[in-house]
Order: C-alpha cells, then structure tokens, then sequence
C-alpha cells in the first residue's frame, strides 16, 4: 500500500517515515533508519534473496518537482552513478521511484565517519591519523580523476568500514569541471577550475569557496588538508576553513593535549603546501601529497602502507568483505524506460514531447540502463510540472502522484 500524502498549501508530503518490517520492491525489507532531513530519508534494508545490507537514500517526490532541489538531486546522482567502481568510494547501485519518493539503493558501509572516531577518541595517534588520510586521499583521487570536484570534504563525508577501508560518500555538492571532452580547452582558460555552487561546509571549506571563487581540484586538497588537522586537534577550533593554516600553526606550539595529538613535522609541511592561498602553490594532484605522507610515515615511524598505484580504480575490482560484485546490481523487476514513455503517453493523449525520451538497447549494460532511465525520469518530470503550470489542473496533480506511486 502506498504512503498516505497530505496536501500542505500546494505542496504534496509523505505524512510519515517507512517502519521497520516494511517490503520494498518486493525483495527489500527496512531494518531502520540511518538519517532523516528535510529533504528524506537514509534507510538500512535487507535483501530478503541473500541477507546482502544496502543503504537506500530517499527524496520525497514533492521536492523533485521544484526545479532547483530536482536538479540538485539528479545532478548528484548523475555524477555519482558515473564514478568508475572503487573500494575507495561508496558505491551508488540503481535507484528506483517508490510510493512517491526517489529511493537511491547504495552500498552499506558498517562503521564509523571520521567525524565520529575523533569525537569518541579512536584515532589516537599520528599514525592512525596519516594511515586514515592517505586512504581517504584515494577517494578525491578517483573523483579528480574522473574530473569531478567534490567540494564539501570534511570528516562527516568519509565512512570507515570495520576491517579498515575509508570511503568517500555525499556527492550533493560535487561537480564537473569539464564538459563534453573539453577538458585541455577548460585547463588552459581557467586550469580546470569550476564556478562555485551554492553550499558548503564553512569549518572546512577553502579560501576561494568562501568568497564564492572558481573551483578546483586544489579546493578538494585544501579541504583534505583541514580533515586532517581536525583528526590531530580532535575537535573543532576554527570557524572558517580559510584559518587552517593558523590553527596548524598554533597546534605546532603547544604541548599535546587529552583530545589532540601532536603534529609530525612531516605532516605539517604536506599540510603547509595544501594551505596555499595560491591555488597554484598547492600540489597539483592529491596523489603527490598522500605520497608524501606514505613516505613520510615510512621515515619517521616506520610504518609502510601500500602504494598508490595498487589501489587505483579498477573495473574487474572486487570489494573484499562485503561481497559486492563488480556490476551494478539491479532489482529483479528493474522498469525500463519503455515504461516512462508509455506513463506519459497514456497522461498525454497527444503525446507532446515524445520523441524526446531514449530507449535504451537491451544488450546495454546495467549502469548504461540506468543513465538512459535517470534522464527520462527528468523529462518526465519537467512535462508534468510544465503541464502544471500551463493548465493548473488538480488532476493532473493528482494522476503525477498516482503514476508515481505506480512506478
């Protein structure tokens, strides 16, 4: 049965959360919730099949109708979905529309965010710390290298699972900084860089996000580089991210304390070079400032961890200890996009608009299906919404949720 929907003004709500118990999709059934917001809900579901654990992020279908949340929405999926396979980043699986909310179905991870593991004092010294970084370092560098920007580092966005890989997640704020193969054009007008969106994580964010400047994969560094001194401090002792490079100064002066660990000189000059106002001061690529700490721990504490290039994103890419294949799973009852267009058509006797809609090949693999889906998902939408606009009629409204739900 489908959620109750309240009428609020002109806006439609789902009155309450999934309880515990509930059957998605036929094969899922919600453990409990992860997270709740404004904008929905994080759930952890099993799969009723072989006991696998997802995480399903949710958004109520309301707020898909406002063109800027819509967009923000399916901005991050798109560049989510588009990231290559990786251990380092948690991994966006399919999604599917269910009673009136988009459910995004991704990899659950069981642990701690390193926001957590400082605030309970799990990372209690400097090599715990320089170990967390360079993996999470691994993370930007499979989103810079598949020229995506993710612009809101910061510990909250970084999961460690239990036998000890740290992953990337929240892709709400990140960005492209190319566009259709001009990327030689774009780093030679601007090296690379992106205007800034709206949002961002003031604590942590860099000196040209706080002004609203172009982007870059120097704005992902410096941010690492105040994860980092945030892990040593242990808890938070700046407002801006942009007074980074007086904190680490400050820290290098005192004594250790019970919440914070002291500061390796190694650290601080990888930390230094990260806190260049210049963004061209910076290192040109996170590799070479995880490098330098691997090379730096070995040194000074002679602790070894593997290379670089032993975990670079890899296709045939197995995740160790989670059981996750290497292709993008999909529901045993998966929509095709046929199914869209025939929504419409049967809303839209004239069938307005249809051309517009692309129907995917059969041979095509899972996450080339689901590329195919997301974009006929958002023409959808925008019909229905013109429609809206352009008669005002209730029933319509009423028939978008109807399909919805259906759907």
């Amino acid at each position: 049965m489908s959620a109750p929907i309240k009428k609020s003004g002109s806006r439609l709500t789902v009155s309450d959360q999934w309880k515990r118990g509930k059957i998605l999709l036929r094969n899922y059934r919600v453990e409990s919730v992860l997270g709740a917001g404004g904008m929905g809900t994080v759930y952890l579901v099993n799969r009723l099949a072989d006991n696998k654990q997802f995480a399903v992020k949710t958004m109520h279908t309301h707020l898909l109708l406002k063109p800027g949340q819509r967009q923000s929405f399916i901005r991050e999926l798109r560049i989510w979905m588009s990231l290559p396979l990786n251990p380092s980043v948690v991994t966006c699986l399919f999604f599917r529309t269910i009673e009136g909310r988009l459910a995004v179905f991704c990899e659950y991870v069981d642990g701690l965010s390193i926001q957590q593991k400082v605030k309970n004092q799990i990372l209690g010294s400097s090599t715990d710390i320089v170990r967390h970084a360079i993996q999470m370092a691994r993370g930007i560098q499979v989103a810079h290298e598949n020229d995506v920007i993710h612009q809101d580092i910061k510990p909250s966005n970084f999961i460690c699972s239990k036998d000890g890989q740290v992953k990337l997640m929240d892709f709400g704020l990140a960005n492209r900084f190319r566009n259709e193969g001009n990327r030689a054009e774009l780093d030679s007008r601007n090296g690379g860089r992106k205007r800034w969106t709206t949002g961002m994580t003031l604590a942590f964010c860099s000196p040209e996000q706080a002004v609203r400047g172009p982007t870059s994969r120097q704005t992902d560094i410096w941010s690492w580089g105040v994860t980092i001194l945030y892990m040593f401090a242990g808890r938070l002792r700046w407002k801006l991210g942009a007074l980074a490079p007086l904190a680490l100064d400050m820290m290098r002066q005192e004594s250790s304390s019970d919440e914070s660990v002291p500061v390796p000189e190694y650290v601080a000059e990888v930390l230094n070079r990260c806190f260049q106002d210049d963004v061209a001061d910076r290192w040109s690529n996170i590799g070479e400032a995880a490098d330098a700490l691997r090379y730096g721990l070995k040194k000074y504490e002679g602790v070894d961890v593997p290379g670089w290039t032993e975990t670079k994103s890899n296709h045939d890419m197995s995740f160790p200890g989670n059981g996750f294949s290497t292709q993008l799973e999909l529901p045993s009852d998966w929509l095709e996009s046929e199914v869209w267009i025939q929504r419409y058509r049967e809303l839209d006797q004239s069938g307005s608009g249809f051309d517009d809609f692309a129907v995917p090949d059969p041979e095509q693999p899972g996450r080339a299906r689901a590329y195919i889906d997301l974009e006929n998902y958002e023409k959808l939408a925008n019909l229905y919404r013109n429609k809206l606009i352009a008669t005002g009629s209730g029933e319509i409204r009423a028939d978008l949720v109807s399909i919805m739900h259906q759907l």
